[in-house]
């Protein structure tokens, strides 16, 4: 106990003051993923990502708890293929025009 607790006691004083870096939003399309039964964040925190980029947020539910992709892989990564594998811009040229 003597040995963990002074790094669990920091590790809770980083979650405890950990303020996000103010940056311009990034000018990307996000892909957001959270299990059904997470009880770590909640649903509707999901729509805060929307503030980080200028592009499309797609937010996806799947089921399973934080760690979805270990208890429910097969949606996980069907929504992570499909998402690699549908470029979101075809050209340079839509880029520009996109934001």
């Amino acid at each position: 106990m003597e040995i963990i607790l002074p790094t669990l006691r920091k590790d809770l004083g980083i979650c405890e003051d950990y303020r996000p870096a103010t940056h311009p939003p990034l000018r990307c399309p996000l892909l957001v993923l959270c299990g059904r039964e997470d009880r770590t964040v909640p649903e509707g925190s999901l729509e805060g990502w929307r503030q980080c980029t200028r592009g499309e947020v797609d937010i996806r539910i799947l089921p399973g708890g934080h760690f979805n992709f270990l208890s429910h892989p097969d949606p996980f990564f069907q929504v992570l293929t499909e998402a690699l594998t549908h470029p979101c811009l075809d050209s340079p040229e839509e880029e520009s025009r996109a934001f």
